[in-house]
């Protein structure tokens, strides 16, 4: 499910629907992680506006490797 945490209800929804004692875990990546090299993420590598698809190969999600 996603919630707007930003109006006046989204923090309530989420209180609503986890569990006691729950974790919220939220992810949030910028668009300029993509320009950074693969193997240390420390250089700039690829051209930030560039405005071709940004694809990734591989299987599965980032949250399950098996889907």
């Amino acid at each position: 499910m996603a919630a707007d945490l930003t109006d006046a209800g989204g923090v309530s929804v989420v209180a609503e629907l986890l569990a006691p004692a729950g974790s919220l875990y939220l992810a949030e990546f910028h668009p300029f992680s993509f320009v950074l090299d693969d193997k240390t993420g420390s250089t700039v590598t690829h051209d930030y506006f560039d405005e071709g698809p940004e694809a990734s190969g591989g299987p599965g999600t980032y949250a399950d490797d098996a889907a």
